[in-house]
């Protein structure tokens, strides 16, 4: 058994080995290992990361687990917007060329077909942006205090 950890911020229904699996965002399914292998390697651009063996004896309120989470979060998360963004480079780059092999000058989104599932996949890279950019000024405040606390305060009062 292995344990596998959903890091969208969305439910995903996906089909491994003939059977259908649904995750809510954030999480954890104990599953074959086989599957888990499947989902973490052929799946990972839905955010599929698999936790390490031992954590399957820890609580999850323990800093152990959640240490855990957090790192296969980044992972995960870092999968999923890989994949939206070649999804994104793929429809601009290819409408682009259309556009230029007709000798047309205009913006690739205005001939997207399907507007309704470009418009779904620029605001979750969207979301997962706000999410990296809030994560990024967390750590940056969480530095400056640890900076604090070697140094003391930056108002120039240094012992």
């Amino acid at each position: 058994m292995a344990l596998v950890l959903s890091t969208d911020i969305e439910s995903v229904k996906v089909q491994a080995f003939g059977n259908w699996f649904e995750f809510k965002p954030g999480q954890v399914k104990n599953m074959q290992s086989d599957i888990a292998h499947f989902l973490t390697t052929d799946k990972k651009e839905y955010g599929f990361v698999s936790l390490p063996d031992s954590l399957e004896d820890e609580e999850r309120t323990s800093n152990v687990y959640k240490k855990a989470v957090a790192e296969a979060n980044i992972i995960g998360r870092r999968n999923i917007v890989e994949k939206l963004s070649r999804m994104r480079h793929n429809i601009e780059v290819s409408m682009q060329r259309d556009l230029d092999m007709a000798n047309i000058k205009a913006d690739p989104l205005t001939m997207v077909d399907n507007k309704e599932a470009a418009k779904a996949m620029y605001r979750k890279l969207a979301q997962f942006k706000d999410i990296e950019a809030k994560s990024v000024e967390a750590d940056v405040d969480e530095l400056k205090k640890l900076r604090e606390a070697v140094d003391g305060p930056a108002n120039g009062t240094n012992p």
